[in-house]
């Protein structure tokens, strides 16, 4: 029998032999996953500007000529190249980038992949200074522009898997790690929580026997909803609460009536935050 997948990096792999069909626009490709990393990890060492071991990384020819230590990737074994025994530190004496924390493994698989399909979206020869420069702002701006807060928003299909929605979300995220939720809070630890978090101070003794009288007519040891949902409206509505965070805000606010660092300009109605 066949092996499962078992991580992101193999499944990407795979993709172009499971999907040949759905191989990505090259040049796409190559604007949207690889070049943004290019910029962040490579460009300062290995561009125009500075060509460290002798190796450029801004046009084809670079990658197949490479530098000091040889050619940088093996068109006939992709996956032998020296670029991809870089990035995942095959060697001691090899890592890229020098001196930082390795590439997360779905960049590893983008550069695998893309040098797989042949490094579509390179130029054929060196750009100019001006050239990079331009180069260098479009790859930062495609980066900005696929930041989840400028994507639509979409609704999802919300898992079944628990009876609140956000715990199902949470849930498919555990089992992708093989992860197992806490077993639900007792009704004593789950009073102290809420009271901690909400006016930073432990219940009282009136108020934990108040809490397990109402716990008492229920054949259930766990707290329902509706029970969880009426004590966080009282904690909310409470004197206590506003006075917890109106600490918060003061330290913010410096307790003073003006900003008092390098401009010393008036807070308005400031009073409200001691009152």
């Amino acid at each position: 029998m066949k092996s499962p997948i078992r991580s992101i990096s193999e499944a990407l792999l795979a993709l172009p032999i499971l999907a040949s069909a759905a191989e990505p626009d090259g040049a796409a490709f190559f604007e949207s996953r690889i070049r943004p990393v290019l910029v962040m990890h490579c460009y300062e060492c290995h561009s125009a500007e500075k060509t460290k071991g002798g190796l450029r990384l801004d046009y084809r020819g670079g990658f197949e000529k490479g530098g000091e230590s040889g050619a940088l990737v093996n068109m006939t074994a992709p996956d032998k190249s020296l670029l991809l025994q870089a990035i995942r530190h095959d060697s001691k004496d090899l890592k890229m980038p020098k001196g930082a924390d390795k590439l997360p493994d779905g960049v590893i698989a983008d550069l695998t992949r893309w040098v797989s399909m042949g490094l579509p979206g390179l130029s054929e020869n060196p750009p100019s200074s001006k050239d990079a420069a331009n180069e260098e702002w479009q790859a930062k701006l495609a980066k900005r522009r696929s930041h989840w807060a400028w994507q639509p928003v979409h609704k999802p299909t919300v898992p079944k898997l628990a009876v609140h929605p956000v715990d199902s979300f949470l849930m498919v995220k555990m089992q992708e790690k093989g992860l197992e939720p806490a077993a639900p809070a007792a009704p004593a630890t789950l009073l102290r929580r809420l009271k901690f978090a909400l006016v930073g101070l432990p219940p009282t003794e009136e108020e934990m026997e108040a809490f397990a009288g109402i716990l008492s007519s229920s054949p259930h040891p766990i707290v329902s909803p509706s029970t969880t949902e009426a004590l966080i409206d009282r904690l909310l509505q409470s004197p206590q609460f506003g006075e917890h965070w109106a600490a918060y805000w003061l330290d913010l606010m410096r307790f003073g009536e003006t900003g008092g660092y390098v401009r010393d300009y008036p807070i308005p109605k400031a009073w409200r935050y001691r009152d």
